[in-house]
Parts: structure tokens; sequence; C-alpha cells
């Protein structure tokens, strides 16, 4: 049988910080979590925030992703710890995704990344 991967059950959306928003800051924040064979979150860092000046969208990713929860990855029946990559878009311009920036560091290679997650600015 093929192994079921993570997946999202509960998503809570990430607050847009008030900054942010006045200075019409988009970035894309990687979040690397590891998931419990329970579905819970176990320990969860932001991986990478690009540009780098995106730090406060980056602790407002973390926030909301320590309060979501997860289906585990499922493999012959039986669910199994596993760690994730999560993207999430900030988008000041909820039509505009970030743009990639050119020579950013590369991620280390993980197993799992899940669906990007789009947060647009109210």
């Amino acid at each position: 049988a093929r192994p079921l991967p993570v997946t999202y059950r509960k998503l809570i959306t990430p607050v847009y910080p008030a900054t942010a928003m006045a200075n019409h800051a988009s970035a894309t924040v990687f979040v690397r979590a590891e998931i419990a064979a329970d579905g819970s979150l176990g320990v969860a860092r932001v991986e990478q925030a690009l540009p780098d000046s995106a730090a406060e969208l980056g602790e407002a990713a973390l926030q909301a992703v320590k309060q979501w929860r997860f289906s585990p990855e499922v493999v012959d029946g039986v669910a199994r710890a596993a760690t994730v990559r999560i993207p999430l878009e900030f988008r000041a311009d909820a039509n505009t995704a970030p743009a990639p920036l050119a020579g950013s560091p590369p991620l280390e290679p993980i197993h799992t990344t899940l669906q990007t997650i789009v947060v647009a600015a109210p």
C-alpha cells in the first residue's frame, strides 16, 4: 500500500502583523515541523523567511502553525511521526505573490513539503 502523507486537518489563519501591512511587506516563510503519530505538532521552527527582513512575518507564521492540527503520515496502516516543510506566502496585495529572490540559501532536504498556505493582508 502507498504511504499516506501528512495533511492539514485544522488551520488557523496567521495574523498579518500591522507593521508588515503598513509597510506593504510580502514574504515567503518556510516552517519546519515535526508531526507526531497522533497528528499533533511537536517542534516547529522558522526554517527560512524571504526576504530576510520578514522576521516579523516568520514569527506570525510560527504562532499560527503552533495552533494547527494534522493528519499524520500513515505507512502500511500505521500512523508515523514525520518532519514536514510548511510554506506560507504572506501577500500585502492579495493578487500578487511574493517575488522569488535570487541567491537565497537552499533549504535542507526534506521528505514532504505540504501545500502552500496563502495569507492575504486584510
